[in-house]
């Protein structure tokens, strides 16, 4: 029923698109995103997967580690949607790493966790912020090393991280919390 229900909101929607938001292509009729909704191309003159996008409270979105065709990047851009522009952190990463996750903690400080370095998934955990544009390694580390996982701010301040895959490259069915006030990780009995 809520299929239907969002493909005749579409139709709906599209049939009360004025007609100069259309083109024609090879007798297609096609939408022009662009001016449905004024997009802005933004040269970003990087090649990169495997990294984070995480936004901030005042706006500005972190771009985080990741890999182009040179390699592992230890890199932390910052976009400013004001102007439009992004710049190079000062602060780098201590571990390169891809597939991580980077989640925004209650302090605004960003937990980044895991991912995965030239030699495999890591267990290791780092700490930015964006304020005084510094990065830390933290004591305590994942239980297992995990890559591909997913990883959530709950409301109680905690973080929990789910799955992924090990150095085996086999899925993980586990999960753990990260508690930022102690500085401890406490796994989670049972599976996910």
């Amino acid at each position: 029923m809520n299929v239907v229900r969002i493909i005749l909101s579409l139709i709906i929607f599209f049939s009360l698109l004025p007609l100069s938001n259309l083109s024609a292509s090879n007798d297609k009729t096609t939408i022009s995103l662009k001016k449905l909704f004024n997009v802005t191309k933004i040269d970003f003159n990087k090649k990169i997967s495997g990294h984070t996008a995480t936004l901030l409270s005042d706006g500005k979105l972190l771009i985080i580690g990741g890999k182009d065709e040179t390699g592992l990047l230890s890199s932390i851009y910052i976009y400013d949607a004001s102007t439009n522009q992004f710049k190079d952190a000062s602060a780098k990463l201590i571990t390169s790493r891809y597939d991580h996750t980077a989640t925004i903690l209650s302090d605004n400080k960003v937990l980044i966790a895991g991912g995965s370095d030239s030699a495999g998934p890591i267990s290791s955990l780092e700490i930015y912020d964006p304020v005084s544009d510094a990065i830390s390694v933290l004591s305590n580390s994942l239980s297992i090393p995990r890559t591909g996982h997913t990883a959530a701010l709950l409301s109680d301040g905690r973080v929990l991280i789910t799955g992924g895959t090990d150095s085996s490259g086999i899925s993980l069915d586990s999960a753990e919390l990260y508690d930022p006030v102690t500085d401890t990780f406490i796994k989670i009995a049972g599976k996910i």
